[in-house]
């Protein structure tokens, strides 16, 4: 099934999985071209889009990526947990 665009729903075009931890490559968000660009800082402007709406966006996009990387630390620190409770007795 294909990935769509966790921040805008788009399907269209080239969807690519941008993971800001490069040693845990598992943990990320699909991102379509137009917003993967934002994280690195893309200056030209699509059509219909603004400076004010394109900051407004990366803000956002920055925010997302970081509460899925929160969520997957929180993750790991429950598995953790359980897995040496296991262990202890």
């Amino acid at each position: 099934m294909p990935h769509k665009c966790e921040y805008c729903g788009s399907g269209d075009g080239q969807i690519e999985w941008h993971h800001p931890i490069p040693q845990i490559y598992e943990v990320g968000v699909h991102l379509c071209q137009r917003h993967h660009s934002l994280l690195y800082g893309r200056k030209e402007l699509y059509p219909g889009e603004t400076r004010e709406t394109m900051e407004a966006d990366r803000q956002k996009i920055r925010l997302l990526v970081k509460r899925r990387v929160a969520r997957a630390i929180n993750r790991f620190t429950y598995y953790l947990a359980e897995a040496e409770d296991k262990f202890k007795g």
